[in-house]
């Protein structure tokens, strides 16, 4: 995801290259692939930076 003109461009790769990402990462609990886009897409408005959005498999179940 990147901010573009105002508005979060969203495509499926290629990822951004390594000499352009800064050494952070956050990670969030969300329901679905839709609601981690739209996570994103704050995010890219908040930082003006390119993002990469990727799922993660737990361990084990989140607690309840």
């Amino acid at each position: 995801m990147s901010l573009q003109d105002g508005e979060v461009q969203v495509t499926d790769g290629p990822f951004v290259e390594a000499k352009a990402q800064i050494g952070s990462f956050t990670i969030i609990e969300v329901a679905d692939e839709t609601a981690a886009l739209a996570w994103g897409a704050r995010f890219a408005k908040a930082i003006t930076l390119p993002i990469e959005v990727r799922a993660l498999q737990p361990d084990h179940p989140p607690a309840t």
